[in-house]
Protein backbone atom coordinates (compact mmCIF):
# COMPACT_ATOMS: atom_id res chain seq x y z
CA UNK A 1 0.00 0.00 0.00
CA UNK A 2 1.39 3.37 -0.97
CA UNK A 3 1.94 6.13 1.55
CA UNK A 4 -0.75 8.26 -0.08
CA UNK A 5 -3.40 5.57 0.49
CA UNK A 6 -2.58 4.94 4.14
CA UNK A 7 -5.17 5.99 6.72
CA UNK A 8 -3.96 8.30 9.44
CA UNK A 9 -4.44 6.89 12.93
CA UNK A 10 -6.36 9.05 15.39
CA UNK A 11 -6.04 8.59 19.16
CA UNK A 12 -8.18 10.01 21.96
CA UNK A 13 -6.48 12.44 24.32
CA UNK A 14 -8.50 11.03 27.27
CA UNK A 15 -8.59 7.23 26.92
CA UNK A 16 -5.67 7.04 24.48
CA UNK A 17 -7.55 4.61 22.22
CA UNK A 18 -7.75 4.65 18.47
CA UNK A 19 -10.73 5.69 16.41
CA UNK A 20 -11.67 9.03 17.94
CA UNK A 21 -9.87 12.19 19.02
CA UNK A 22 -11.71 13.56 22.08
CA UNK A 23 -13.70 12.55 25.12
CA UNK A 24 -17.00 13.88 23.75
CA UNK A 25 -17.02 11.15 21.10
CA UNK A 26 -19.54 8.34 21.58
CA UNK A 27 -16.71 5.86 21.12
CA UNK A 28 -14.77 7.15 24.15
CA UNK A 29 -15.06 4.86 27.19
CA UNK A 30 -14.50 7.82 29.51
CA UNK A 31 -17.36 9.84 28.08
CA UNK A 32 -19.86 10.97 30.69
CA UNK A 33 -23.39 10.22 29.46
CA UNK A 34 -26.52 11.95 30.67
CA UNK A 35 -29.47 9.96 32.00
CA UNK A 36 -31.70 10.98 29.09
CA UNK A 37 -29.19 10.13 26.40
CA UNK A 38 -29.75 6.65 24.95
CA UNK A 39 -26.74 4.44 24.70
CA UNK A 40 -25.71 3.32 21.27
CA UNK A 41 -23.53 0.41 20.39
CA UNK A 42 -20.02 1.31 19.41
CA UNK A 43 -19.44 0.90 15.71
CA UNK A 44 -16.60 -1.02 14.18
CA UNK A 45 -13.41 0.90 13.55
CA UNK A 46 -11.69 0.49 10.23
CA UNK A 47 -7.95 0.08 10.71
CA UNK A 48 -5.24 0.84 8.11
CA UNK A 49 -4.85 -2.92 7.60
CA UNK A 50 -8.60 -3.18 6.75
CA UNK A 51 -9.19 -5.28 9.88
CA UNK A 52 -12.47 -4.89 11.75
CA UNK A 53 -11.98 -4.70 15.49
CA UNK A 54 -15.03 -4.94 17.72
CA UNK A 55 -14.54 -2.64 20.73
CA UNK A 56 -18.03 -3.04 22.19
CA UNK A 57 -16.75 -4.12 25.60
CA UNK A 58 -13.83 -3.02 27.71
CA UNK A 59 -12.56 -6.60 27.90
CA UNK A 60 -11.79 -6.80 24.18
CA UNK A 61 -8.19 -7.59 23.42
CA UNK A 62 -6.04 -5.51 21.11
CA UNK A 63 -4.84 -7.37 18.01
CA UNK A 64 -1.83 -5.06 17.80
CA UNK A 65 0.72 -3.86 20.37
CA UNK A 66 -0.57 -1.39 22.94
CA UNK A 67 0.05 2.16 21.88
CA UNK A 68 0.94 3.14 25.45
CA UNK A 69 3.32 0.46 26.68
CA UNK A 70 3.97 -1.43 23.40
CA UNK A 71 2.89 -4.80 24.88
CA UNK A 72 0.38 -7.42 23.65
CA UNK A 73 -2.27 -7.53 26.38
CA UNK A 74 -5.79 -6.46 27.09
CA UNK A 75 -6.76 -2.91 27.79
CA UNK A 76 -7.43 -3.67 31.46
CA UNK A 77 -3.91 -5.00 31.90
CA UNK A 78 -2.18 -1.84 30.65
CA UNK A 79 -0.78 0.21 33.52
CA UNK A 80 -0.75 3.34 31.37
CA UNK A 81 -4.45 2.99 30.50
CA UNK A 82 -5.21 2.44 34.18
CA UNK A 83 -3.88 5.89 35.07
CA UNK A 84 -5.73 7.38 32.13
CA UNK A 85 -9.03 6.00 33.45
CA UNK A 86 -8.32 7.13 37.01
CA UNK A 87 -7.63 10.76 36.34
CA UNK A 88 -7.58 11.75 40.01
CA UNK A 89 -4.29 9.89 40.39
CA UNK A 90 -2.65 11.97 37.66
CA UNK A 91 -4.30 15.32 38.33
CA UNK A 92 -0.96 16.80 39.38
CA UNK A 93 0.60 15.98 36.02
CA UNK A 94 0.40 18.40 33.12
CA UNK A 95 1.43 18.23 29.51
CA UNK A 96 0.96 14.47 29.10
CA UNK A 97 0.55 14.92 25.37
CA UNK A 98 2.99 17.71 24.60
CA UNK A 99 3.28 19.20 21.18
CA UNK A 100 6.12 18.16 18.96
CA UNK A 101 9.17 20.12 20.06
CA UNK A 102 10.66 22.17 17.31
CA UNK A 103 14.35 22.95 17.24
CA UNK A 104 15.04 26.12 19.23
CA UNK A 105 16.64 28.69 16.99
CA UNK A 106 19.79 30.41 18.21
CA UNK A 107 19.30 34.06 19.10
CA UNK A 108 21.94 36.15 17.35
CA UNK A 109 22.22 39.91 17.76
CA UNK A 110 24.79 40.28 15.04
CA UNK A 111 28.08 42.08 15.44
CA UNK A 112 28.58 44.96 17.84
CA UNK A 113 29.60 47.30 15.05
CA UNK A 114 27.18 50.24 15.14
CA UNK A 115 29.08 53.35 16.20
CA UNK A 116 27.48 56.14 18.18
CA UNK A 117 27.81 59.34 16.18
CA UNK A 118 28.48 61.37 19.34
CA UNK A 119 30.91 59.41 21.52
CA UNK A 120 32.16 56.73 19.05
CA UNK A 121 31.06 53.85 21.30
CA UNK A 122 30.29 50.54 19.61
CA UNK A 123 26.85 49.06 20.30
CA UNK A 124 24.37 46.57 18.85
CA UNK A 125 21.71 47.90 16.57
CA UNK A 126 18.96 46.57 18.87
CA UNK A 127 20.27 48.82 21.66
CA UNK A 128 19.10 51.91 19.83
CA UNK A 129 16.27 53.99 21.29
CA UNK A 130 15.12 55.27 17.92
CA UNK A 131 13.01 53.63 15.23
CA UNK A 132 15.40 54.27 12.36
CA UNK A 133 18.12 51.73 11.63
CA UNK A 134 19.82 53.97 9.08
CA UNK A 135 20.61 56.74 11.56
CA UNK A 136 20.16 55.21 15.02
CA UNK A 137 20.61 57.09 18.28
CA UNK A 138 21.68 55.58 21.59
CA UNK A 139 20.82 56.53 25.14
CA UNK A 140 23.02 53.99 26.91
CA UNK A 141 26.45 55.45 26.18
CA UNK A 142 26.15 59.24 26.22
CA UNK A 143 22.45 60.05 26.42
CA UNK A 144 22.19 60.80 22.68
CA UNK A 145 25.11 63.23 22.93
CA UNK A 146 23.90 65.07 26.03
CA UNK A 147 27.09 64.24 27.93
CA UNK A 148 30.24 63.33 26.00
CA UNK A 149 33.28 62.73 28.21
CA UNK A 150 36.99 62.96 27.62
CA UNK A 151 38.18 59.37 27.04
CA UNK A 152 40.77 57.74 29.25
CA UNK A 153 44.36 57.95 27.96
CA UNK A 154 45.56 55.09 25.80
CA UNK A 155 47.06 52.07 27.50
CA UNK A 156 50.89 52.18 27.34
CA UNK A 157 52.50 49.88 24.81
CA UNK A 158 54.28 47.84 27.49
CA UNK A 159 51.00 46.85 29.13
CA UNK A 160 49.02 46.68 25.88
CA UNK A 161 51.42 44.19 24.30
CA UNK A 162 51.13 41.84 27.27
CA UNK A 163 47.33 42.10 27.27
CA UNK A 164 47.05 41.31 23.56
CA UNK A 165 49.99 38.92 23.30
CA UNK A 166 49.89 35.12 23.22
CA UNK A 167 53.38 34.20 24.45
CA UNK A 168 54.32 32.81 27.86
CA UNK A 169 54.98 36.25 29.34
CA UNK A 170 51.54 37.51 28.32
CA UNK A 171 49.80 34.40 29.63
CA UNK A 172 51.52 34.72 33.01
CA UNK A 173 50.72 38.43 33.22
CA UNK A 174 47.02 37.97 32.41
CA UNK A 175 46.75 35.10 34.87
CA UNK A 176 48.22 37.16 37.74
CA UNK A 177 47.09 40.63 36.67
CA UNK A 178 45.42 41.35 40.04
CA UNK A 179 48.58 40.38 41.91
CA UNK A 180 50.73 42.62 39.70
CA UNK A 181 48.36 45.51 40.29
CA UNK A 182 48.43 45.00 44.08
CA UNK A 183 52.22 44.86 44.07
CA UNK A 184 52.42 48.27 42.35
CA UNK A 185 49.40 50.09 43.82
CA UNK A 186 49.56 52.89 46.40
CA UNK A 187 46.57 51.69 48.41
CA UNK A 188 45.25 48.47 49.89
CA UNK A 189 41.81 47.07 49.15
CA UNK A 190 39.51 46.19 52.02
CA UNK A 191 36.72 43.81 51.03
CA UNK A 192 35.02 40.59 52.08
CA UNK A 193 34.94 38.26 49.10
CA UNK A 194 32.16 35.79 48.41
CA UNK A 195 33.75 32.58 47.14
CA UNK A 196 30.47 30.73 46.58
CA UNK A 197 30.23 31.85 42.95
CA UNK A 198 33.91 31.89 42.08
CA UNK A 199 34.82 29.19 39.61
CA UNK A 200 38.30 28.10 40.61
CA UNK A 201 38.52 25.37 37.96
CA UNK A 202 37.11 26.37 34.59
CA UNK A 203 34.60 28.79 33.22
CA UNK A 204 34.16 32.53 33.56
CA UNK A 205 35.75 34.40 36.45
CA UNK A 206 33.36 35.96 38.96
CA UNK A 207 34.20 38.66 41.51
CA UNK A 208 31.51 38.98 44.19
CA UNK A 209 31.66 40.82 47.49
CA UNK A 210 29.74 41.07 50.76
CA UNK A 211 29.29 44.52 52.25
CA UNK A 212 31.27 47.57 51.23
CA UNK A 213 34.69 48.12 49.69
CA UNK A 214 37.24 50.64 50.83
CA UNK A 215 40.75 51.77 49.90
CA UNK A 216 43.34 52.53 52.56
CA UNK A 217 46.64 54.33 52.19
CA UNK A 218 49.50 54.76 54.63
CA UNK A 219 49.61 57.97 56.64
CA UNK A 220 53.36 58.38 56.04
CA UNK A 221 56.00 57.61 53.45
CA UNK A 222 58.40 56.38 56.10
CA UNK A 223 57.73 52.91 57.56
CA UNK A 224 57.59 52.44 61.29
CA UNK A 225 60.72 51.21 63.06
CA UNK A 226 61.37 47.59 62.26
CA UNK A 227 58.61 47.30 59.68
CA UNK A 228 58.99 46.54 56.01
CA UNK A 229 57.79 49.20 53.54
CA UNK A 230 54.54 48.55 51.70
CA UNK A 231 52.47 50.11 48.94
CA UNK A 232 53.49 53.77 48.38
CA UNK A 233 56.42 53.49 50.79
CA UNK A 234 58.20 51.02 48.50
CA UNK A 235 58.60 53.68 45.78
CA UNK A 236 60.71 56.02 47.95
CA UNK A 237 62.20 53.87 50.72
CA UNK A 238 65.48 52.12 49.92
CA UNK A 239 65.38 52.78 46.19
CA UNK A 240 68.30 50.42 45.54
CA UNK A 241 66.27 47.46 46.83
CA UNK A 242 62.87 48.57 45.55
CA UNK A 243 62.39 45.62 43.22
CA UNK A 244 63.44 43.07 45.85
CA UNK A 245 61.13 44.62 48.46
CA UNK A 246 58.26 44.52 46.02
CA UNK A 247 58.93 40.96 44.87
CA UNK A 248 59.17 39.70 48.46
CA UNK A 249 55.47 40.51 48.90
CA UNK A 250 54.42 38.43 45.87
CA UNK A 251 57.13 35.87 45.19
CA UNK A 252 55.05 33.92 42.67
CA UNK A 253 55.24 36.79 40.17
CA UNK A 254 57.84 37.02 37.42
CA UNK A 255 60.56 39.39 38.57
CA UNK A 256 61.31 40.38 34.96
CA UNK A 257 57.71 41.42 34.30
CA UNK A 258 57.53 43.16 37.67
CA UNK A 259 60.68 45.15 36.91
CA UNK A 260 59.32 46.17 33.52
CA UNK A 261 56.09 47.46 35.06
CA UNK A 262 57.92 49.17 37.91
CA UNK A 263 60.11 51.09 35.48
CA UNK A 264 56.99 52.15 33.58
CA UNK A 265 55.43 53.52 36.76
CA UNK A 266 58.54 55.58 37.48
CA UNK A 267 58.38 57.03 33.98
CA UNK A 268 54.74 58.05 33.57
CA UNK A 269 52.89 57.88 36.90
CA UNK A 270 52.51 61.33 38.55
CA UNK A 271 51.99 59.89 42.04
CA UNK A 272 55.40 58.22 41.93
CA UNK A 273 57.07 61.43 40.81
CA UNK A 274 55.38 63.46 43.53
CA UNK A 275 56.34 60.97 46.23
CA UNK A 276 59.94 60.96 45.00
CA UNK A 277 59.96 64.76 45.01
CA UNK A 278 58.72 64.76 48.59
CA UNK A 279 61.43 62.33 49.68
CA UNK A 280 64.12 64.27 47.78
CA UNK A 281 63.20 67.51 49.58
CA UNK A 282 63.63 65.76 52.90
CA UNK A 283 67.05 64.45 51.88
CA UNK A 284 68.18 67.86 50.62
CA UNK A 285 67.12 69.65 53.79
CA UNK A 286 69.68 69.61 56.63
CA UNK A 287 68.14 67.78 59.55
CA UNK A 288 65.14 66.68 57.47
CA UNK A 289 61.57 68.00 57.45
CA UNK A 290 59.34 66.14 59.88
CA UNK A 291 56.32 68.39 59.30
CA UNK A 292 56.29 67.97 55.52
CA UNK A 293 53.13 66.45 54.03
CA UNK A 294 51.39 66.13 50.68
CA UNK A 295 47.70 66.78 50.07
CA UNK A 296 45.78 65.13 47.23
CA UNK A 297 42.62 67.17 46.92
CA UNK A 298 39.27 65.46 46.56
CA UNK A 299 38.17 67.59 43.62
CA UNK A 300 39.54 70.36 41.47
CA UNK A 301 43.16 71.24 40.73
CA UNK A 302 45.72 72.22 43.38
CA UNK A 303 45.79 75.93 44.21
CA UNK A 304 49.37 76.87 44.99
CA UNK A 305 48.30 80.21 46.46
CA UNK A 306 46.75 78.48 49.47
CA UNK A 307 49.98 76.90 50.68
CA UNK A 308 53.61 77.82 51.31
CA UNK A 309 54.85 75.18 48.97
CA UNK A 310 58.57 74.44 49.36
CA UNK A 311 58.77 73.48 45.68
CA UNK A 312 56.70 73.72 42.51
CA UNK A 313 57.83 70.40 41.00
CA UNK A 314 54.78 68.41 42.07
CA UNK A 315 52.11 67.49 39.52
CA UNK A 316 48.87 66.45 41.21
CA UNK A 317 49.65 66.76 44.92
CA UNK A 318 50.32 69.83 47.06
CA UNK A 319 53.36 69.84 49.34
CA UNK A 320 52.60 71.59 52.61
CA UNK A 321 54.36 72.39 55.86
CA UNK A 322 52.83 71.80 59.25
CA UNK A 323 51.90 75.47 59.65
CA UNK A 324 49.96 75.46 56.37
CA UNK A 325 47.14 73.30 57.74
CA UNK A 326 46.36 75.20 60.93
CA UNK A 327 44.01 77.84 59.50
CA UNK A 328 40.51 77.12 58.23
CA UNK A 329 41.31 78.42 54.75
CA UNK A 330 44.09 75.89 54.20
CA UNK A 331 42.85 73.02 56.34
CA UNK A 332 42.40 69.89 54.20
CA UNK A 333 38.89 68.64 53.59
CA UNK A 334 37.78 65.36 55.14
CA UNK A 335 37.69 64.00 51.59
CA UNK A 336 41.31 64.94 50.87
CA UNK A 337 44.17 62.47 51.18
CA UNK A 338 47.02 63.70 53.38
CA UNK A 339 50.27 61.73 53.37
CA UNK A 340 53.01 62.87 55.73
CA UNK A 341 56.68 62.24 55.41
CA UNK A 342 56.72 60.75 58.91
CA UNK A 343 53.82 59.53 60.99
CA UNK A 344 52.86 62.22 63.51
CA UNK A 345 49.41 60.87 64.34
CA UNK A 346 48.90 61.04 68.08
CA UNK A 347 46.72 57.93 68.03
CA UNK A 348 49.35 55.96 66.15
CA UNK A 349 47.14 55.31 63.12
CA UNK A 350 49.23 54.00 60.25
CA UNK A 351 46.48 53.94 57.62
CA UNK A 352 43.69 56.22 56.48
CA UNK A 353 40.61 55.39 54.42
CA UNK A 354 40.21 57.27 51.14
CA UNK A 355 36.82 58.84 50.60
CA UNK A 356 35.06 57.12 47.69
CA UNK A 357 34.30 60.41 45.93
CA UNK A 358 37.92 61.54 45.95
CA UNK A 359 39.07 62.01 42.36
CA UNK A 360 42.17 59.87 43.06
CA UNK A 361 40.21 56.95 44.53
CA UNK A 362 40.43 54.79 41.38
CA UNK A 363 43.86 55.88 40.23
CA UNK A 364 45.79 55.16 43.42
CA UNK A 365 44.72 51.52 43.43
CA UNK A 366 44.19 50.48 39.79
CA UNK A 367 47.60 51.63 38.65
CA UNK A 368 47.81 49.24 35.69
CA UNK A 369 44.48 50.41 34.26
CA UNK A 370 45.21 54.10 34.91
CA UNK A 371 49.03 54.37 34.89
CA UNK A 372 48.90 57.98 33.67
CA UNK A 373 47.07 59.17 36.77
CA UNK A 374 44.10 60.73 34.98
CA UNK A 375 41.54 62.07 37.44
CA UNK A 376 38.48 59.96 38.09
CA UNK A 377 34.97 61.05 38.99
CA UNK A 378 34.34 63.69 41.65
CA UNK A 379 31.49 66.00 42.59
CA UNK A 380 32.80 68.66 40.19
CA UNK A 381 33.18 66.43 37.13
CA UNK A 382 32.13 68.02 33.84
CA UNK A 383 31.62 66.83 30.30
CA UNK A 384 34.08 67.46 27.49
CA UNK A 385 32.74 70.99 26.97
CA UNK A 386 33.05 71.85 30.66
CA UNK A 387 29.48 73.15 30.81
CA UNK A 388 27.49 70.17 32.15
CA UNK A 389 27.89 68.39 35.46
CA UNK A 390 28.25 64.62 35.26
CA UNK A 391 26.76 62.16 37.71
CA UNK A 392 28.69 59.14 38.89
CA UNK A 393 26.39 56.81 36.91
CA UNK A 394 26.88 58.79 33.70
CA UNK A 395 30.65 58.86 34.21
CA UNK A 396 31.15 55.11 34.54
CA UNK A 397 28.44 54.22 32.05
CA UNK A 398 30.23 56.22 29.37
CA UNK A 399 33.71 54.91 30.19
CA UNK A 400 32.60 51.28 30.31
CA UNK A 401 31.53 51.44 26.66
CA UNK A 402 33.82 49.71 24.18
CA UNK A 403 35.55 51.90 21.61
CA UNK A 404 37.74 50.43 18.89
CA UNK A 405 41.26 51.52 18.11
CA UNK A 406 42.09 53.02 14.74
CA UNK A 407 45.39 53.19 12.86
CA UNK A 408 45.80 56.78 14.05
CA UNK A 409 44.38 56.60 17.57
CA UNK A 410 44.78 54.14 20.43
CA UNK A 411 42.37 53.54 23.30
CA UNK A 412 42.39 52.37 26.88
CA UNK A 413 42.22 48.57 26.83
CA UNK A 414 40.00 48.53 29.90
CA UNK A 415 38.09 45.40 28.89
CA UNK A 416 41.23 43.30 28.37
CA UNK A 417 42.32 43.29 32.02
CA UNK A 418 40.20 40.24 32.82
CA UNK A 419 39.86 39.65 36.60
CA UNK A 420 41.19 43.14 37.36
CA UNK A 421 38.50 44.64 35.12
CA UNK A 422 35.82 42.62 36.94
CA UNK A 423 37.12 43.88 40.28
CA UNK A 424 37.13 47.46 39.03
CA UNK A 425 33.52 47.22 37.83
CA UNK A 426 32.33 45.82 41.17
CA UNK A 427 34.32 48.48 43.02
CA UNK A 428 32.78 51.29 41.01
CA UNK A 429 29.28 49.86 41.38
CA UNK A 430 29.79 49.67 45.15
CA UNK A 431 30.80 53.33 45.02
CA UNK A 432 27.58 54.24 43.20
CA UNK A 433 25.49 52.32 45.72
CA UNK A 434 27.29 54.08 48.58
CA UNK A 435 26.53 57.47 47.05
CA UNK A 436 22.85 56.60 46.78
CA UNK A 437 22.78 55.59 50.43
CA UNK A 438 24.62 58.76 51.41
CA UNK A 439 22.01 60.82 49.59
CA UNK A 440 19.21 59.17 51.54
CA UNK A 441 21.12 59.59 54.78
CA UNK A 442 21.83 63.30 54.37
CA UNK A 443 18.48 64.32 52.86
CA UNK A 444 15.99 62.90 55.33
CA UNK A 445 14.45 66.29 56.07
CA UNK A 446 13.54 66.87 52.43
CA UNK A 447 12.63 63.26 51.64
CA UNK A 448 10.72 62.64 54.90
CA UNK A 449 11.16 58.91 54.35
CA UNK A 450 10.50 58.18 58.02
CA UNK A 451 6.79 58.85 57.36
CA UNK A 452 6.50 56.33 54.52
CA UNK A 453 3.86 53.65 55.13
CA UNK A 454 3.10 54.98 58.64
CA UNK A 455 6.55 53.91 59.81
CA UNK A 456 6.75 56.60 62.46
CA UNK A 457 3.26 55.76 63.76
CA UNK A 458 4.22 52.11 64.10
CA UNK A 459 7.30 52.99 66.13
CA UNK A 460 5.33 55.28 68.43
CA UNK A 461 2.70 52.57 68.94
CA UNK A 462 5.35 50.08 70.00
CA UNK A 463 4.94 47.88 66.94
CA UNK A 464 8.65 47.67 66.31
CA UNK A 465 8.86 44.13 67.70
CA UNK A 466 8.34 41.80 64.76
CA UNK A 467 7.83 38.89 67.16
CA UNK A 468 4.48 40.36 68.20
CA UNK A 469 3.05 40.47 64.70
CA UNK A 470 -0.32 38.70 64.54
CA UNK A 471 -0.68 38.46 68.32
CA UNK A 472 -3.14 40.32 70.55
Amino acid sequence: MSNSSQVKRVYCASCNEEGHSRRTSKRCRLRVMSNTEPSEPIQHVETPESENINIQTEDAELPFPCNDCNSNHGVDDCHVTFYVRNRFMTAHLVGRNPAIKSEIARHYLGKMKVECTHCKALLWIDERNSVSKLSPTFQLCCGKGQYVLQPFPATPTVIGDMLKGSNAESAEFKKNVRAYNNALSFTSLGVKLDASVQNRQNGAYAFRIHGSMYHRVGTSLTPENGQMPNFAQIYVYDASNELQNRHSIAKHLSIETLEKLQNLMHQINPFVRDFKTMAQIDRDTPGGMTDLSMVFQSEGTPDSRRYNRPTSNTEIGVLTLGSDTTSDSTKPSHRDVVIRLKNTDQNGNQYQTINEINQHYDLMHYVLIFPNGTSGWNIRSKDITGSKSITIVQFYRSHLMYRASTPTTNVCHLHLFGPLFHQNVVDMYAKMEQERLNYLRHNQKSLRCELYNNLQDAVEAGDGDMGAVGKK
